[in-house]
């Protein structure tokens, strides 16, 4: 299926879409791979909850704490090293 808005960007002169290998040579033209969605709430105890959407049975990671949550939040900037 083609977006009729950004065809003429993708089609060859045919008129068909050009080749695109996801797994070989364009793949670092890929800039956000498959991501499954993930939802960030308070439940009714009051803790933090990740929870990460899978078809058989969604994952979740429960903080009990705001100081579990800076922790967490405090780690992931860690890891990102000022990548942004």
């Amino acid at each position: 299926m083609t977006n009729d808005s950004l065809s003429p960007l993708v089609e060859n002169s045919a008129g068909q879409l050009d080749d695109f290998d996801w797994t070989g040579a364009d793949l670092e033209s890929v800039i956000i791979e498959e991501q499954r969605s993930i939802a960030v709430y308070r439940n009714k105890f009051g803790s933090i909850v990740i929870r990460a959407e899978d078809p058989d049975e969604d994952r979740c990671i429960v903080l009990s704490s705001d100081e579990a949550v800076r922790a967490l939040i405090q780690a992931l900037k860690d890891e990102m090293g000022g990548h942004r």
